[in-house]
This record gives structure tokens, C-alpha cells and sequence, in this order.
């Protein structure tokens, strides 16, 4: 295994950070340390961003995507660049604008697919076995390499839910195709939760081809006391399906109520982060409330903060919440699949009444637009420091024993053995 090649394959790597991005930087930096060769393709978003770079040890490759973002002089990292440019005023010539926007995106990918299929053949020496990130359309480029190269590929799950990557790749109008010549091709196919084990088996994927591996983080080993509660930290992208807003209603009752000395730090970036000042204006949270932008490396709030909170509509096994939990934070999280595979205890649903909430083992359950429920489950841990030490402790040992990188790369490598079998 010292010897095997791994070639890592993602749409939009370093320095666009999501979840997908994270874990995969993570695994790969766990797989170099093991002794083994791992590369990363990915797309050249941007002329200020390198062809061929090191990070860390590893190898990032970039290929063309189009030439109108390797044109610009900017990262394009807080915009979502493959949704239509709707910032032209006027009825015709916004339609017109949105019209070319979204023939030249789809143009892109196609570019994009080319470049890969292009690198896959011609690198083919350089690898043994291809570990694609997301199941999009990477993934059916990568699969039609591998059939022809006669090598195996696997696939990791990005997200589950409404936002899942079998909804997004069936927006395409090639996507259901793409889908399931994926779904009957691919060698194996990697969950982080149950939920997303379902989608896939209600889509008739194969239940033999399934491997359930969860994200994993790095264990610090921070020293938590747990006297005072006087900061909550949110960490993640600043999108709709975030739901922050939420947040900041229950966080603008606890201020009125509680404790008018309470910070919040939002620790993130993202396409609503308008609209989140501006909510943050309108209740006048300026005082309180912490906006750090983008942060490559959290550890910081992570260790200063008191209580983390994640009220998403959707997720599909969180990093921010597993390295919260690493942290000793306790947690306080949406009532979602993937939230709850986490925090609940023996594969439980909760049906949670309105304005209330479940203590778990591991943390804390509301439902996710119900402000009373947030404000109220709040409440309870800032009165509770003992709640408090207990859900925190409680949340650290089951990092320790299911999601420690250590763990999630000794499974990777197992399940690399039993594909190239």
C-alpha cells in the first residue's frame, strides 16, 4: 500500500473551501502521511491561481475551465460562479445578460469535462487508483477514463437532502443520464451519513457497492473550562440552506431577555452575507455580533468560544460540527438527518413540539426554523454549566472513537485494498 498512487479528483479545490474541499485536504494530508502518493485535479478557476502547486506536500493540479475567469484578476471566492451574473439593470438587457451568462456556464463545464478527460488519459501512469469528491459530472468523466484505462474509481457523497449531489446533477439536462451510468459503472460508492445511503438505494444503486465512511477531523487536545458562557460561534458558509437567519432572530431575543453582554461570532462567507448584515442592522446586533469574513484556519474561535451552534435546513455530515465536538464545544443543532446521526443516540428520529428541544448524549436538537426552540434550548445551556461540561465531554469521546482522521484514513486505505482486488 506504501507504493499506491491516488489521484484525487474535484471540481473546486483550494483556495474555494467548502465541506467537500475540507475533507478532502484532510484525507489526503492523512494518506501522505501514511507513505502514500496522492495528487489532486482539479479546475483553474481563476489566472491568479497556479497550474501546478504544492500545498502542504501535496500535489494540486489545475485545469482550464474557460477564459473568461482565467481572464479576471480575482479569486471569484465570495460569489458562486456557476450560477447566471443578475446584477444588470434593465428588462432586456438583464435578460439578455442572465441568457449568455448561463450558455457560457454550461460551456464552461463542458471545457472543464474536456480538460479532465484529457488529463485522466494522459496522466494514466501516474495513478492506480481514482478517488473522485461529489458525485457531479467529474465523476462520469473520471468513470468513462477509468473503464477505458481499466482502473478502478470510487466516489464520495458531498451532500444529502434537498441539496444533495443526486438533486444537483439532475438539474443538467444531461445529468439523469450522467447519473445513472455513474450509478451502474462506478466500483464503489462512499456515504458519510444513512440518509445519503437511502437516497442512493432509492435511486436502485447497488446496497454491495456502498461503503459508509463518516468525515473525519484532527483531535486537539484543548482544555475546556466550562464556569462561564459568554460567546456562541457559528462556523460555515453564509447560504440559504445556513439558515443564520434563524439564528439571529433567537439571538436577538436572548440579548432582549438574557444577557445583553452575549457575543455571537459568525465565523464564514458566502452569497447571503448582504443579507445577513443587513438583518443584523435592522435588530441592531452590531454590538454583539462578531463577523470575521472567511477564516482558513478556525482553531482560534473554536478554543475562545462557549457554544456552537448549526441551525442548517440541510446537511450532509458537517465538519464544522464534528470539529466543534472535537473542541469540547457543546452543540446545539437542527432537528435534520444529518445533524441527528451526530448528536442522536441508537438511530432515533425526534418529533420535537414547537418552542421546545432534545437533550441527547452529545448535544442539543431544535427544530430548524423555529426561533422559539432555539431561544429556548440557548437558554437552558447558558444556565447549565454542568449540561454544559457533560454534552461537551460527552461530544469529544465520540469524536475520538468514530470520526479521528486517523480512523477515516486506516478505512480508506482498507477500502483502496478491496477495489484494486
Amino acid at each position: 500500500m506504501e507504493n499506491l498512487k491516488v489521484l484525487m479528483v474535484i471540481a473546486v479545490f483550494h483556495p474555494y473551501i467548502g465541506g467537500s474541499e475540507k475533507q478532502l485536504e484532510k484525507l489526503a494530508l492523512g494518506l501522505l502521511r501514511e507513505n502514500l502518493e496522492v495528487t489532486v485535479v482539479t479546475g483553474r478557476w481563476s489566472n491568479l491561481l497556479r497550474k501546478h502547486e504544492s500545498l502542504q506536500g501535496l500535489k494540486v493540479i489545475r485545469n482550464l475551465t474557460n477564459f473568461k475567469y482565467c481572464g479576471q484578476n480575482k479569486l471569484n471566492a465570495g460569489v458562486d460562479f456557476f450560477k447566471p451574473d443578475l446584477s444588470i439593470d434593465g428588462k432586456k438587457l438583464k435578460f439578455i445578460r442572465v441568457l449568455f451568462s448561463r450558455i457560457f456556464i454550461r460551456a464552461s463545464i463542458y471545457i472543464y469535462q474536456i480538460s479532465l478527460f484529457i488529463f485522466l488519459l494522459g496522466f494514466r501512469k501516474n495513478y492506480d487508483i481514482i478517488h473522485v469528491h461529489q458525485v457531479l459530472y467529474p465523476a462520469f468523466i473520471s468513470i468513462i477514463c477509468a473503464k477505458l484505462l481499466k482502473k478502478p474509481v470510487i466516489a464520495k457523497v458531498g451532500n444529502s437532502g434537498f441539496n444533495s449531489d443526486i438533486n444537483q446533477i439532475k438539474k443538467f439536462s444531461e445529468g439523469k443520464f450522467q447519473l445513472r451510468f455513474i450509478l451502474r459503472n462506478i466500483d464503489k460508492l462512499v456515504c458519510t451519513t444513512g440518509k445519503m445511503k437511502e437516497e442512493f438505494l432509492d435511486e436502485g444503486f447497488d446496497r454491495d457497492k456502498i461503503a459508509l465512511i463518516p468525515n473525519g477531523v484532527n483531535i486537539s487536545n484543548f482544555k475546556r473550562s466550562f464556569k462561564d458562557c459568554s460567546s456562541l460561534l457559528y462556523l460555515g458558509r453564509f447560504t440559504k440552506i445556513k439558515n443564520i437567519e434563524t439564528l439571529l432572530f433567537a439571538f436577538s431575543k436572548i440579548i432582549l431577555n438574557i444577557n445583553d453582554d452575549l457575543k455571537l461570532i459568525l465565523v464564514g462567507d458566502g452569497p447571503e452575507s448582504n443579507n445577513i448584515i443587513n438583518c443584523i442592522k435592522k435588530q441592531n446586533l452590531e454590538k454583539n455580533i462578531l463577523l470575521t469574513g472567511f477564516v482558513d484556519d478556525p482553531s482560534d474561535y473554536l478554543r475562545k468560544s462557549d457554544l456552537f451552534i448549526l441551525p442548517s435546513l440541510t446537511e450532509g455530515l458537517s465538519n464544522s460540527l464534528i470539529e466543534a465536538m472535537s473542541y469540547k464545544l457543546p452543540c446545539i443543532v437542527s432537528n435534520i438527518p444529518g445533524n441527528v446521526e451526530v448528536i442522536g443516540e441508537n438511530n432515533l428520529s425526534y418529533n420535537i413540539e414547537r418552542g421546545n428541544f432534545i437533550k441527547t448524549k452529545y448535544g442539543i436538537l431544535f427544530n430548524p426554523t423555529d426561533i422559539e426552540g432555539l431561544f429556548n434550548s440557548v437558554k437552558f445551556i447558558l444556565e447549565n454549566s454542568d449540561i454544559r461540561k457533560e454534552l461537551g465531554e460527552s461530544a469529544f469521546e465520540k469524536v475520538i472513537r468514530e470520526y479521528d482522521i486517523k480512523i477515516i484514513v486506516d478505512r480508506y486505505k482498507e477500502l483502496y485494498k478491496e477495489v484494486l482486488k
